[in-house]
């Protein structure tokens, strides 16, 4: 008997392929990559959870704390000066005296404007 003997060519998916021109080529192999890489830093930069609104978002907040420290500390004041409204005599008859111009007999008021 005769031994037959084959032989194979390997070949793959990417070598049946029509290869396109070679400017075409480049452009594929480098355009399409930049323009996603492009894209990809304009969402990170300007985006909706971007670094831009990051920022804006971080001063804001700050701006709210800040805000809420004043409301806070003015809280304080007013809360002390009602604790002194109602335990402090000569605070109630300040108040009066400045608030509905109510002195006691023999007082002498003085306005400026």
């Amino acid at each position: 008997m005769a031994q037959r003997s084959a032989t194979f060519r390997r070949t793959s998916l990417v070598d049946s392929l029509p290869r396109p021109a070679p400017a075409r080529w480049w452009l594929v192999v480098t355009g399409v990559p930049a323009v996603l890489v492009v894209g990809l830093l304009y969402l990170a930069v300007f985006g909706q959870s971007g670094l831009v609104r990051r920022h804006r978002l971080l001063v804001d907040m700050e701006n709210v704390e800040r805000r809420l420290q004043e409301n806070e500390s003015e809280n304080a004041r007013l809360m002390r000066e009602i604790r002194q409204l109602k335990d402090d005599a000569p605070t109630i008859e300040r108040a009066a005296a400045e608030e509905l111009l109510l002195v006691p007999p023999g007082s002498t008021i003085y306005r400026f404007e």
